[in-house]
């Protein structure tokens, strides 16, 4: 598990200009990424696959916090519900409850790792968690990869496995 930049922070700014009839209004959403511990020649790189996911659902965390119109014109009402409808189910993984509700009861994300502590870690498979579920539900392994991601964990590969990096719960 070796990163090569930080993990991204994300915080969303809104830029405020001054309008002489409406008075104040947001024109224009500043995206400012940020990492810690440290910025890597002065630019955050996201190289990871959930760097995106953190940054999506911050972008779609603030314009649902602040009402921001969609501001694809759309002609007809077929349009707009037909867009609506793709947005609510994309928004979701498929399965996404019943893998939060299993994997979350007992596991949570992590970004550290002591492979010697098998108690506190563990990783699985996305193979491992279909067969968990298979007497529940009939997914795939992109679904299961789209929610854990969605759920922020993070893959790793150790001991030549590639798996979901998960810490138990205190």
């Amino acid at each position: 598990m070796n990163r090569a930049t930080p993990i991204p922070n994300v915080v969303i700014t809104p830029t405020v200009a001054a309008d002489s009839e409406e008075g104040c209004k947001v024109v224009n959403i500043v995206i400012d990424v940020q990492a810690t511990p440290e910025i890597s020649n002065g630019f955050v790189v996201l190289d990871e696959p959930e760097d995106l996911h953190i940054l999506r659902r911050a972008i779609d965390k603030y314009i649902k916090l602040h009402n921001i119109p969609n501001t694809n014109h759309m002609n007809t009402e077929e349009d707009k519900k037909s867009a609506a409808a793709d947005t609510e189910s994309e928004s979701r993984p498929r399965f996404l409850d019943v893998i939060e509700g299993v994997i979350n009861a007992e596991w949570r994300p992590t970004r550290g790792f002591n492979p010697d502590d098998r108690h506190r870690f563990r990783i699985l498979s996305s193979q491992d968690i279909v067969l968990q579920l298979a007497d529940m539900v009939d997914m795939e392994l992109n679904d299961v990869a789209e929610a854990m991601l969605f759920l922020g964990y993070r893959t790793i590969v150790y001991d030549d496995s590639v798996g979901w990096l998960l810490e138990r719960r205190p």
